[in-house]
């Protein structure tokens, strides 16, 4: 949400936006309709109902729609380049609705024997976190680079490649 929404009502945890959300809007993806972890969650977990609901198929078009005042509340990821771009304001899970989501290494048996590449693996998650990806995504986004390009950079400026 934006800063001053949050501000306005107080709010820095979905229980805070339990008590409020009648008042406010929410902008959303289809696929939050029907997930436990979406509107039937919150409704069960936190009692929250919206006084509205706008569905956009589009991520970017939640966040606009955040920036043009047509919503209060959107569903977005930690990742989002959005939130640190337009410093809009993340609300804490306070009962863990929400599954963590963490950047896991997926490889093939054989490259997972290789103590080195088991190695470098623990080193480039060690350097990834919702900041770090935040900028990344933005760059591959806003900026129109090659994602293998971002990542070439990044690991190249960790020191984790030649």
């Amino acid at each position: 949400m934006r800063p001053e929404t949050a501000k306005e009502y107080n709010l820095k945890t979905l229980s805070d936006l339990g008590k409020v959300a009648g008042k406010l809007r929410l902008g959303a993806g289809t696929e939050f309709v029907d997930r436990r972890d979406g509107i039937k969650g919150l409704e069960e977990v936190y009692g929250i109902k919206f006084a509205e609901f706008k569905q956009f198929a589009a991520l970017r078009l939640r966040y606009e729609a955040l920036n043009q005042k047509q919503i209060e509340v959107a569903n977005g990821f930690s990742t989002d380049w959005q939130i640190a771009a337009d410093k809009f304001v993340a609300l804490d899970d306070d009962k863990s609705l929400f599954p963590p989501y963490f950047l896991a290494p997926v490889v093939r048996r054989e490259i997972e024997a290789n103590p080195k590449i088991v190695e470098i693996l623990d080193k480039v998650g060690a350097t990834l976190d919702n900041t770090v990806m935040q900028e990344l995504n933005r760059q591959v986004e806003v900026d129109k680079k090659e994602p293998r390009v971002v990542a070439a950079a990044f690991l190249k400026a960790k020191g984790l490649v030649n």
